[in-house]
């Protein structure tokens, strides 16, 4: 099921549609990491080129925790 965050981006309340899932993991992230989910969503906002931040989201949370299970090897 979608929800949809909002977060202030660049001093813009931007609505992004995220399901629970990679909701809670991205909040799981922003305690493990200590940064708060609004700078966490700025950073891969200055760092995505021309993908929809959504998407961004989604690829920033597979490719964490990808890298998370290879140390862990």
């Amino acid at each position: 099921m979608l929800s949809t965050e909002q977060v202030f981006i660049k001093s813009e309340n931007v609505k992004v549609p995220l399901n629970k899932e990679v909701c809670a993991a991205l909040n799981d992230i922003c305690q493990k990491e200590k940064i708060n989910f609004g700078n966490l969503c700025s950073m891969i906002d200055q760092r995505k080129g021309k993908t929809c931040l959504t998407l961004a989201l989604y690829l920033f949370t597979l490719i964490y925790y990808r890298r998370a299970a290879l140390v862990q090897k």
